[in-house]
């Protein structure tokens, strides 16, 4: 079989991730929310992209060195331990060189994930991520409660068990909910943990090295980036606060500067910048250094849009109807930006390798435009015109997958005036079919993709921001 690796960043409601497809084998894996993770000793098959706002599913890294092709999980190792390799940071090294977080080394034997408005970017071509082995169809859905106004979700294992847990901001009472996962597709009432005022988007990393999965949250409101480390046992310390250049809607995790220590970069939209906190590898984080991007950005993603080795940066502006590309330059650094036409209103960021030919492409959820934008990339840091691709109403946030093991990634919308999540189906060529819907619970903000119920098929889950609920709903089909 094939395998696909999936990057993921989220922003305000939506967030970002990163896919792509190549030739691998063996059997389930798992993806949250802008994570990718497998099961089944550290070896990935069905790939699994991230979704918006969603996180990387963590999983502890394999202990041994991965297939070293330009990938962004980690986690292609023999022997990893327990199952589930994440996207952010677990798996192998965290090396930037053929793409981001390539699974070479060995390196970063944690659980990594990135989550929900967080990303790295993945290679295209590389091991890792996760394939669902079902049909691209999806059940009914079953909602558990959450706190007010829930706009971010990410999926990890936090209590270490196999099973994939649920992280989700709460904006209107200053919370992350953690909801535990069965294995069977059902979950825990929820634990809330305190965060800064108004989190907006969620990413989850190991920030310490301890293999225990972490939580960032942006704060809009407060202006900051909260940290919250992980105990290992699904509960968290209490949070840190770190200042970003103003009203972040959007967070997103990687090995910016190569150190093999995980950074955080926001999306700060009071300021039109983006804030890069350098990571010290024990929990703690630099402080901030600005980098001017399009006006009022509102999600962020990573990767490697040029090929030289170096991740790169890229937000959304909704105001200007643009995407920004900040090249990374070295040592964590990015160059001035170069802004690209996407379509009108543009919310959430996802790359990914669409049309299969080793270049991140882009894809926007367009929400004024009632569409998704697919913008291709050449490979040197340029795309070309984007083409929309319609949608319920009002996207917010995406999710790249490959749903129905054609080895051609899809797209997962959540349409937050709709009501519902648009799946379109990839044809090939970097094209898609039109869409098809399904409901879930009131004002969908955020959607991630993960294997639920460990049946070898991607499941969805949604935070929602009209109900205060998280609606799950499990994937169809025959595992093959």
């Amino acid at each position: 079989m094939k395998t696909c690796t999936i990057l993921a960043a989220t922003a305000m409601l939506t967030a970002a991730s990163l896919f792509s497809c190549a030739p691998q084998k063996n059997t389930v894996a798992t993806v949250a929310g802008g994570s990718a993770g497998a099961a089944a000793g550290g070896k990935i098959d069905p790939p699994v992209a991230a979704a918006s706002q969603g996180g990387m599913t963590s999983g502890h890294a394999g202990s041994t060195a991965g297939s070293g092709a330009p990938s962004i999980t980690g986690g292609t190792g023999s022997d990893s331990n327990p199952p589930l390799t994440g996207l952010g940071g677990s798996g192998g090294a965290f090396d930037n060189s053929g793409g981001a977080f390539d699974s070479s080394g060995g390196a970063f034997d944690n659980p990594g994930g990135n989550s929900s408005g967080g990303g790295v970017t993945a290679s295209a071509g590389g091991p890792g991520g996760i394939r669902g082995s079902g049909d691209g169809r999806f059940g009914s859905k079953v909602d558990y409660p959450v706190g007010e106004r829930p706009v971010s979700l990410a999926l990890g294992d936090f209590d270490a068990d196999g099973k994939l847990d649920v992280a989700v901001t709460n904006s209107d009472v200053d919370t992350v909910s953690v909801l535990l996962g069965n294995g069977d597709g059902t979950f825990a009432a929820k634990v809330d943990n305190a965060t800064g005022d108004d989190p907006f988007s969620v990413a989850l990393g190991d920030f310490n090295a301890d293999g225990k999965l972490d939580i960032a949250c942006a704060n809009t409101s407060s202006g900051t980036v909260s940290v919250l480390l992980g105990k290992g046992d699904g509960t968290f310390a209490a949070k840190i606060d770190y200042g970003t250049a103003g009203r972040p809607y959007s967070v997103a995790l990687a090995d910016l500067n190569g150190d093999r220590k995980l950074d955080i970069a926001t999306a700060d939209n009071g300021s039109s910048k983006v804030s890069v906190l350098l990571g010290k590898g024990d929990g703690t984080f630099a402080a901030k250094t600005d980098y001017t991007t399009g006006n009022e950005p509102n999600s962020l993603a990573i990767g490697d849009l040029n090929g030289d080795g170096a991740l790169d940066l890229a937000t959304t502006s909704s105001s200007s109807g643009t995407v920004s590309v900040l090249l990374g330059t070295s040592g964590g650094k990015f160059a001035a930006p170069n802004e690209f036409s996407v379509g009108n209103g543009p919310q959430l960021l996802v790359l990914g390798d669409l049309n299969a030919d080793g270049k991140l492409d882009i894809a926007t959820a367009s929400a004024y435009a009632t569409a998704v934008s697919v913008l291709l990339g050449t490979g040197d840091g340029n795309f070309g015109v984007h083409v929309e691709y319609e949608t319920a109403s009002y996207p917010i946030s995406l999710a790249l997958a490959d749903l129905n093991d054609d080895a051609t990634l899809d797209i997962v919308a959540a349409a937050t005036f709709g009501n519902s999540v648009s799946v379109l189906l990839g044809t090939g060529g970097g094209a898609f079919a039109p869409k098809i819907d399904y409901p879930t619970a009131i004002n969908p903000n955020s959607v991630a993709l993960g294997d639920l119920n460990a049946d070898g098929t991607l499941d969805l889950a949604t935070a929602n921001y009209g109900s205060a609920s998280v609606s799950v709903l499990l994937g169809s089909g025959q595992p093959k």
